[in-house]
């Protein structure tokens, strides 16, 4: 879902990014974004209006969304 989040705000996000985060960009947009299978990822329950539902991230991609605020700018 950070990778979502990222993919909106893709323009924005490649000028604030450093070399490395940028390497992290280009590494999840090869795997289109998604969670390889038996790539680390983060996991969260949560409820939602009122509904329940699940948050999966690559911990790089949710690094980049918390350090630039991206889960609420977009």
């Amino acid at each position: 879902m950070a990778s979502d989040w990222i993919v909106n705000c893709l323009s924005d996000v490649v000028e604030w990014c450093d070399y490395e985060e940028k390497r992290q960009l280009v590494k999840a947009r090869r795997n289109n974004w998604k969670i390889q299978p038996g790539q680390k990822y983060l996991r969260q329950a949560m409820v939602w209006e009122g509904r329940l539902g699940t948050f999966k991230a690559i911990p790089e991609m949710h690094d980049i969304c918390v350090k630039y605020d991206i889960y609420e700018d977009c």
